[in-house]
C-alpha cells in the first residue's frame, strides 16, 4: 500500500509541476518493493511516461506500463484506479494464501473500504445525473485471483 501511495503522490505532484525537492518531502518511508533509487528516479523524471518507466521491474510498474496509453489519453485518474485495483488484488491474494495471519482481516477491511468508496461515488454520480456507463468506468473493481 505504501508503494502505491508513493507512486500516486509522485505522479500527482509531477503533474502539478512540483520541484523534486518538494516531492521528496511528502514520500512515505520506508517503501516495500520500490527502492530509494527508484523513488529518486521517479521524482527526477521528466514526465509521467518516464516516471513510470523507472519502476518497470516492479509489480506496479508492469501494470502501469500496460495502462500507459490510457493514462496519457485520459489522465492520472486511470493510473490511480489501476493502482487501487492491483492493491485490492494483492490483498485478496494474501487473504487466500496467508490465512493463518492477519492478512484476511486486513483484506476484509480494505475490500469494505473500497466498497464504501464505490458506493459514495455511485451516489454522487447518480445525483449529478451521470450516464451509467461513465459510472461503471469510475468504480474500482476487485480483479479475480488466478492461483
Amino acid at each position: 500500500e505504501i508503494d502505491a501511495l508513493n507512486i500516486k503522490l509522485i505522479l500527482r505532484l509531477k503533474q502539478e509541476g512540483a520541484p523534486p525537492e518538494e516531492i521528496d518531502k511528502y514520500l512515505v518511508l520506508p517503501p516495500h518493493e520500490l527502492t530509494d533509487a527508484m523513488l529518486k528516479a521517479m521524482i527526477t523524471a521528466e514526465d509521467t511516461r518516464s516516471a513510470i518507466n523507472m519502476i518497470h521491474r516492479t509489480v506496479y510498474g508492469k501494470i502501469l506500463l500496460e495502462a500507459l496509453p490510457q493514462v496519457e489519453a485520459q489522465g492520472l485518474r486511470v493510473a490511480e484506479k489501476v493502482l487501487d485495483e492491483i492493491h485490492l488484488k494483492i490483498c485478496r491474494w494474501l487473504a487466500l494464501t496467508k490465512f493463518f495471519s492477519i492478512a484476511p482481516v486486513l483484506s476484509y477491511i480494505y475490500l469494505k473500504e473500497n466498497e464504501m468508496k464505490n458506493l459514495q461515488a455511485i451516489i454522487r454520480l447518480k445525483a449529478d445525473k451521470v450516464e451509467p456507463q461513465k459510472i461503471k468506468e469510475t468504480i474500482a473493481r476487485v480483479p479475480k485471483i488466478e492461483l
